[in-house]
């Protein structure tokens, strides 16, 4: 059975620093809140061990390069849970 795991970011947006609450809408990303996306590596491994791509492919194809935030994404490991 797989196991799903949803990995959320939270990064600094113009709306937090104007006081706005966007919940889950997505504005751009202040300079502190770019610096703050790129201290999650994690996301990257998760792309590798669950979505089956290349350190090389999750690197290409990495959000922020394209500049697609989003506040979360979802993973699914296939197969057995490996902790039991």
């Amino acid at each position: 059975m797989a196991k799903t795991i949803v990995f959320c970011t939270h990064s600094t947006s113009v709306d937090n620093e104007l006081g706005i609450q966007s919940g889950w809408l997505t504005p751009p990303l202040t300079e502190k809140g770019v610096q703050q996306a790129h201290s999650l590596g994690t996301q990257l491994s998760l792309m590798v061990q669950c979505d089956g791509r290349t350190w090389d492919q999750a690197l290409e194809q990495d959000w922020r390069k394209q500049g697609q935030w989003q506040p979360c994404w979802r993973y699914s490991f296939p197969g057995k849970n490996p902790i039991g």
